[in-house]
């Protein structure tokens, strides 16, 4: 129960988030043509990307607080996943054409003379209030889900900065090329935060034990509780990242109800403390 409840509560955040992102966006769209500004136009499809992403988690952290069915032995669980596995996608080709256009602004020296450069500040302020407020609610992600909005509001709040800085530089000397380089520096930082947690989702896909739980340790420790002759067998994974699940497979000295009833609840105390909340485990005959 408890565990579904944080569930509820990350697809709330994702929410607020998706309707904040959603809003400012086609604001910012708006306004980058208004503007004739090209940083702010690869910023606001940047995040047309992002409200596509927002949105998808959001929908698959819902489908994960569903029942359980019978098709799905561990639920939906897993779910949440493929929404971090859509939004890296997403965001990783979005930050790609953002730093293949930035490229070319420096290549082709592109003049900003024309642009709004008040224009440009009141609107980044708007857009480091609103991405850093959506940011400041998904700060605490746990699961890879939230974890990758959360980094799409931070990438997003450090562009706006950048943008905010830009129309400042903008108001008092001519550099052009500034906006392009800054652009250049946030899609590299999105795209390798976007490889790590690629890596740690499919991680988590091939049943990678848990960071920060040692399968060796775990034996030793459940080797040393009373009535447990062996430990045959130990296999822990994650379900999404955040719910872990463990297989024990054990002998005991002593057979009985009462003996397996106590080794049970001695393990399940043992394994809770690093978040393992699905236990199986077979006693051997």
């Amino acid at each position: 129960m408890q565990h579904k409840g944080h569930h509820s509560h990350t697809a709330e955040n994702i929410g607020i988030v998706f309707w904040l992102n959603l809003a400012f966006t086609i604001i910012a769209l708006i306004c980058g043509f208004v503007l004739n500004s090209n940083a702010i136009k690869s910023e606001s499809i940047h995040n047309l990307g992002c409200t596509f992403t927002i949105g998808s988690a959001w929908y698959f952290q819902y489908l994960s607080n569903k029942k359980n069915l019978d098709s799905f032995s561990f639920g939906m669980g897993r779910i949440p996943l493929l929404g971090a596995i859509v939004s890296a996608i997403v965001l990783s080709t979005s930050s790609v054409l953002v730093l293949l256009g930035s490229v070319a602004t420096i290549e082709h020296g592109h003049s900003h003379s024309d642009i709004t450069a008040e224009g440009m500040i009141w609107l980044s302020l708007l857009g480091v209030a609103i991405k850093g407020y959506a940011a400041y609610k998904t700060k605490n992600a746990s699961g890879e889900n939230e974890r990758l909005v959360s980094l799409h509001m931070l990438a997003d709040t450090m562009g706006w900065i950048a943008i905010l800085a830009t129309g400042i530089v903008l108001l008092f000397v001519e550099a052009p090329l500034l906006d392009s380089a800054l652009s250049i520096a946030i899609s590299v930082y999105i795209l390798v935060n976007v490889v790590r947690s690629l890596i740690n989702t499919f991680s988590i896909l091939l049943d990678r034990v848990p960071a920060g739980i040692s399968v060796a340790d775990v034996k030793e420790k459940l080797s040393s509780i009373n009535n447990v002759k062996e430990i045959n067998d130990i296999k822990i994974w994650s379900l999404d990242g955040e719910e872990h699940s463990a297989i024990v497979k054990i002998t005991p000295v002593m057979y009985g109800e009462e003996e397996n009833k106590k080794i049970r609840q001695e393990i399940s105390d043992y394994l809770s403390e690093y978040n393992i909340t699905r236990i199986y485990l077979d006693i051997a005959e």
